[in-house]
C-alpha cells in the first residue's frame, strides 16, 4: 500500500509532468503544431530586404538590375546535389536544414507506407484503401506529420496530403515551425499551384524557387476562410520545381533561410560528422527523432527539477538508476523500424570519443533495466524491454521494445521528457554553430 508521502510525490509529479508534457509541446510544435487562424497567431516578422526585392521584381519585371540580381538562379542547388548523389531520405532531408537548429523530426514516408503494405496508395487512390491506410497510419504516429489531422480532405483544398509525400523533415528556425516535404515525382505542380492563385497568395521567385506568400492585405485576398483547412506553416510557401520539394513557414524568414541554405550560402545540419553518424544509424528507419546534446544532455537532478521533482523525491528517484558516471554525448537520436510484426526502436548517443561511449554501455544498460520513468513512476521496463546495448564507433545503440508494440510509446517518451535514461554528468550548454 501507497504511503501519503508517497502518494504526495506521484501527485507533485503527475501535475510536474503534465506542465512539463506542454511545455515540450510547444517545443516541439514543429512536429505537431496544429492549424491556427489569423487571428489567433502572432503577425509574421517584416520580410528580409532580399525577400522584398524578390516580390518587387515580379510586380515589376523592369525595376532594374537590384531585381534581377534578387530573383537570379542559384549557382548551388544543395537537394539537387544530395538527390543526385543518390543519399538516402534522411541524408536529402538534412541537406536543407540549418545546423543552427537543436532538433529534428523526420519521416521517409515511403518506408512508412511499405510497412503496411500500401506503397502504391496515395492522395488519388481509391478512397477505402486510403482510408484503410490512414487509419494504420494514426496507430504508427510518425514523428513528422504536416497537416495529417486533415489528411482526409487535405488533397481536395491543396492538391497533396501525406499519402503523395516520400519524405518529410520538421524543424524550428526561428520563432515557428519550418517543414520540408518531398513529393512523389509524378504530382502535378500546377494542380497545387491553383489552389494558391485560387486563394490570392501572392507568387514571386527567390533563389530559384517558385514562392507562394499570403497576406491578408493584399488586394484582393480577402478572408482566409481556407486556414482551418491545414496548418499554418502553408502561409509561406517555397517550391523547388525540379525537385518536387515544398518549403514552408508562417514566417517568411524562416522560407528564406532553408533556400538561401540551398543556394549555398549557409551550412547544413547533415553536414555535421556528429550528425552524419548518428543519422547513419537511423538512416533506414521509417520515423526519426534528433536532437543536439543542449536539448537532452541533463543531469539526473535536472531530469528531475524540470519535471517538479524536489527535496527528497529527487534521492528516491535517482537511487533507481546505476551509480556508475556517464559522459556526455554530442547528439541524441531515436527511431523505429518494423521486422516482421515487431516494433524495434534504436536510441542512438553519438560521443566525441569512442572510448566514452564504450565505458558508458554498462551504465546505460543498467539505466534502462532498473531506473524509474518519470511518466508513471514504474520503471523502465512497464514500458519497454530493453533487447541489447552495442557500440558501434563513436555510437552507443541500444534497441528497444516498446511493451505495447507500437511507436507512440517511444514519441509519447519524447514529448513527455521521459528520457533520464539519457542522462548527463551536467546539463550542456548550446554550442554556436558555423555559419557558411
Amino acid at each position: 500500500m501507497k504511503t501519503k508521502q508517497t502518494k504526495r510525490w506521484h501527485l507533485r509529479a503527475f501535475t510536474a509532468r503534465n506542465l512539463a508534457a506542454l511545455a515540450m509541446a510547444v517545443a516541439l510544435s514543429a512536429c505537431v503544431a496544429q492549424s491556427a487562424r489569423p487571428g489567433q497567431a502572432e503577425p509574421p516578422t517584416a520580410t528580409p530586404d532580399a525577400w522584398q526585392r524578390a516580390q518587387r521584381a515580379a510586380q515589376t519585371p523592369q525595376a532594374g538590375t537590384a531585381a534581377a540580381t534578387a530573383v537570379a538562379t542559384p549557382d548551388a542547388n544543395a537537394i539537387a546535389d544530395a538527390i543526385s548523389a543518390d543519399s538516402g531520405s534522411l541524408a536529402q532531408a538534412l541537406s536543407l536544414v540549418p545546423d543552427t537548429v537543436e532538433l529534428v523530426t523526420f519521416t521517409d514516408w515511403a518506408l512508412v507506407k511499405q510497412s503496411a503494405d500500401a506503397g502504391d496508395v496515395t492522395s488519388q487512390s481509391d478512397e477505402t484503401q486510403q482510408a484503410d491506410l490512414v487509419k494504420w497510419l494514426k496507430e504508427q504516429t510518425p514523428f513528422a506529420a504536416y497537416g495529417f489531422t486533415q489528411i482526409s480532405t487535405h488533397a481536395g483544398d491543396w492538391g497533396w496530403n501525406s499519402l503523395d509525400v516520400l519524405w518529410e523533415v520538421a524543424t524550428r528556425v526561428g520563432d515557428n515551425p519550418v517543414y520540408v516535404l518531398k513529393l512523389r515525382d509524378d504530382l502535378d505542380l500546377d494542380a497545387i499551384y491553383k489552389h494558391f492563385t485560387d486563394r490570392k497568395f501572392q507568387r514571386f521567385t527567390y533563389q530559384g524557387a517558385t514562392v507562394f506568400a499570403f497576406n491578408s492585405g493584399m488586394p484582393g485576398a480577402g478572408g482566409a476562410d481556407w486556414t482551418t483547412t491545414t496548418q499554418r506553416s502553408i502561409y509561406t510557401t517555397g517550391v523547388l520545381e525540379d525537385q518536387k520539394v515544398l518549403i514552408m513557414s508562417y514566417q517568411p524568414r524562416n522560407v528564406q533561410a532553408i533556400l538561401d541554405l540551398n543556394a549555398g550560402l549557409a551550412k547544413s545540419l547533415g553536414e555535421s560528422d556528429e550528425i552524419k553518424s548518428t543519422s547513419a544509424v537511423l538512416a533506414e528507419k521509417p520515423s526519426v527523432f534528433m536532437a543536439k546534446a543542449s536539448f537532452t544532455c541533463k543531469s539526473l537532478d535536472t531530469w528531475a527539477k524540470d519535471l517538479g521533482i524536489t527535496g527528497d523525491a529527487i534521492g528516491r528517484f535517482k537511487e533507481t538508476f546505476s551509480t556508475e558516471p556517464v559522459h556526455a554525448y554530442s547528439v541524441f537520436g531515436m527511431g523505429y523500424a518494423h521486422e516482421g510484426d515487431t516494433v524495434v526502436g534504436t536510441v542512438v548517443m553519438h560521443y566525441e570519443k569512442a572510448e566514452d561511449a564504450k565505458a558508458d554501455q554498462a551504465a546505460r544498460e543498467n539505466d534502462l533495466r532498473q531506473g524509474m520513468s518519470l511518466n508513471n513512476g514504474q520503471p523502465y521496463t512497464s514500458l519497454l524491454t530493453l533487447d541489447s546495448v552495442t557500440v558501434q564507433g563513436n555510437d552507443l545503440v541500444l534497441q528497444v521494445l516498446p511493451v505495447n508494440n507500437s511507436p507512440k510509446t517511444l514519441w509519447s517518451m519524447i514529448t513527455r521528457q521521459d528520457m533520464a535514461y539519457a542522462r548527463c554528468p551536467q546539463a550542456i550548454e548550446p554550442r554556436p554553430s558555423s555559419q557558411g
